[in-house]
């Protein structure tokens, strides 16, 4: 510390007495390390942090007599360096921060702040995000950090969705100019924003059995928001959008009750984030007046602005079997035979109509099926299709007696549980035609020779063309001789009718010769009656079962139409006759001049002619 050559005498120096204690003296010690040589060492370890420096006072002497000496004072101070012995520290374990979900881009979230106790270039931080679990996008991708002053702020505003990672974690890390790092976490909360509108689960299609009782449960429908809060609080209904027919049909109950005890038709369901409601009739639903309804939900949150949804369901009420079978053709107790006319020697299968009937109910229960019951009189010579209803003729060769003849029809369905009517109609058969006995004829000639043309076909062309020639020629004379058959019986026919009507004038210029009994046939259920002569014919109600009989000159010129219900007929002329315009036991007698060949009685008509039968 000192220059030995400037000094005679040896440099003693030491520390100074009693002067106190120097700053960082203790740290610092004297120490001789050759004549008149000193250094300075440290006596421990130094913090910068601490101590930035230390000095130590010395005296020095050059051991002259005690006379003589001289001493000098010196102050050594060393600067203590700084050295990068010290981490960056955030002071907090965490940073929470809360951010609205969809913020945009460059919106401030949070600012990150570190120290560090060293100096200079060790204490110049550095900050950035470190990469983490944080949902579908990364930290990097959500935010930026300002690497300086520590500002997070928004990078992607679309990652920020509060429904799909409520919370988002990331790390921050601070380093220093040293390259000594220290990172802490941090947790952004995002706040709700009503971006979401109610979500209405419900089938697209639901069904009802018709006739169920108000109350009837038609489907469940779930209501639910992915928002919280008040943006989370949903209202369940149906919409005012819906028709009358809807309103007046259906209504929204809470699943949480019980349907059947606490039904009240308020129409609200209302609940928090989730819903659950029950539609239910109103009413008992009847498929034939409505078959589907068409009905609009409609869900409202309480944020701010509202946000609603609409949802459309379709409801099919089912068909129940709860309709009887009708017969819209023929009418109840009405008589058919007129068109198409049938003869008693019309072909079997003559077609005689077919039945016209209507269920109002769907599928099995709407499909009609036809039975022809066994206790009428006119059953045995009817048969009837039990799909189509096609009614035609049962006989083959000797037909029905002319006349009225009743027929019962069973009318069901093919519902499970099969609602059966039964229905009265009456079929009038018309006298022979002899124009069909001609067809029938003609028809079995042809039938004839094409069965002897197949078989001459078959001999294999053994016959010759003379032979072909001579058939064709029989053939021939055959149709002559049919053709003039039938004009025979035309001329027969009308020369007899000339003859009967020639002797019914007869009888009257002699002064009423009486005529055998005619019989008298009353089908009740039309409270009619007419003549016809004898043989007896079926009467429309019991099988031959001869009513009345009375002498009367000339039946063919009178007719009679009811008065009441009393059958018996009594009131006749002297001469048998009855009285034109008289009344019998509650009959009205007319003649033909009176004009009562077609009579009309309690909504049924029926012709009834008047003519001689031999």
């Amino acid at each position: 510390m000192f220059d030995p050559s400037i000094v005679h005498f040896k440099v003693i120096c030491r520390p100074a007495p009693n002067r106190g204690k120097g700053v960082g003296s203790a740290s610092l010690r004297l120490q001789e390390v050759t004549t008149n040589a000193y250094f300075v060492f440290t006596e421990g370890i130094f913090d910068y942090e601490e101590t930035r420096s230390a000095s130590v006072e010395i005296i020095c002497s050059d051991n002259a007599d005690s006379f003589n000496t001289r001493e000098r004072t010196l102050r050594i101070t060393v600067a203590i360096g700084d050295a990068n012995d010290h981490y960056p520290e955030f002071g907090v374990t965490e940073f929470l921060a809360k951010l609205p979900e969809h913020s945009p881009k460059g919106k401030r979230v949070v600012q990150v702040t570190a120290t560090d106790a060293d100096s200079g270039i060790h204490a110049r931080l550095t900050y950035s995000l470190v990469s983490s679990d944080s949902g579908r996008c990364s930290v990097q991708e959500i935010f930026n950090i300002d690497s300086t002053t520590g500002v997070v702020t928004v990078k992607n505003s679309e990652c920020l969705d509060r429904e799909t990672n409520e919370e988002i974690e990331a790390y921050v890390a601070a380093e220093d100019g040293g390259g000594l790092s220290t990172s802490v976490k941090l947790r952004i909360r995002l706040m709700d924003l009503n971006d979401n509108s109610p979500l209405i689960e419900v089938p697209d299609s639901l069904s009802v059995t018709e006739n169920l009782p108000a109350g009837a449960v038609v489907g469940r429908v779930r209501c639910t928001d992915a928002d919280v809060g008040s943006n989370a609080e949903v209202r369940l209904e149906l919409s005012s959008n819906n028709t009358q027919q809807v309103r007046n049909a259906f209504d929204t109950i809470s699943e949480s009750g019980n349907a059947k005890n606490s039904y009240s038709f308020r129409g609200k369901v209302r609940g928090m984030s989730e819903v659950v409601g029950l539609l239910v009739t109103k009413k008992p639903l009847d498929r034939e007046d409505i078959e589907s309804y068409t009905i609009y939900f409609v869900a409202t949150d309480s944020g701010n602005p509202q946000r609603t949804t609409y949802k459309s369901v379709q409801v099919l009420v089912l068909d129940e079997n709860d309709n009887v079978p009708t017969l819209r053709f023929p009418q109840l107790d009405t008589t058919v035979g007129y068109h198409p006319q049938v003869y008693t020697n019309s072909p079997h299968g003559s077609k005689v109509c077919v039945l016209r009937s209507y269920d109002p109910d769907k599928g099995e229960n709407g499909t009609v099926i036809y039975a022809l019951q066994r206790d009428t009189n006119g059953s045995r010579y009817f048969q009837l299709d039990q799909t189509t209803g096609e009614l035609t003729t049962a006989w083959h060769h000797r037909g029905p007696l002319p006349g009225v003849y009743a027929v019962r029809v069973l009318l069901y369905d093919m519902g499970q549980s099969p609602t059966k009517v039964a229905w009265n109609f009456f079929v009038y058969i018309s006298p022979r035609n002899p124009l069909l006995d001609s067809v029938h004829l003609s028809k079995s000639s042809s039938a004839g020779r094409a069965s002897n043309i197949t078989a001459l076909t078959k001999s294999k062309n053994r016959l010759t063309h003379t032979t072909v020639i001579m058939i064709s020629v029989a053939v021939l004379i055959v149709l002559i001789l049919l053709i003039s058959c039938i004009c025979m019986v035309k001329v027969l026919l009308r020369s007899r009718a000339k003859s009967n009507h020639q002797s019914h004038n007869q009888r009257q210029a002699d002064g009423g010769i009486k005529e055998p009994s005619t019989g008298m046939y009353s089908p009740p259920a039309l409270n009619m009656i007419f003549t016809q002569a004898a043989p007896l014919i079926d009467n429309a109600m019991a099988i031959d079962n001869l009513k009345h009989t009375f002498p009367t000159p000339s039946h063919s010129s009178w007719c009679m139409k009811p008065f009441g219900q009393n059958e018996v007929v009594t009131q006749v002329t002297p001469d048998g006759a009855p009285v034109d315009g008289s009344a019998g036991s509650n009959y009205l007698f007319a003649s033909l001049q009176t004009g009562c060949n077609t009579f009309s009685r309690g909504g049924y008509s029926a012709l009834w002619q008047n003519y001689p039968i031999s």
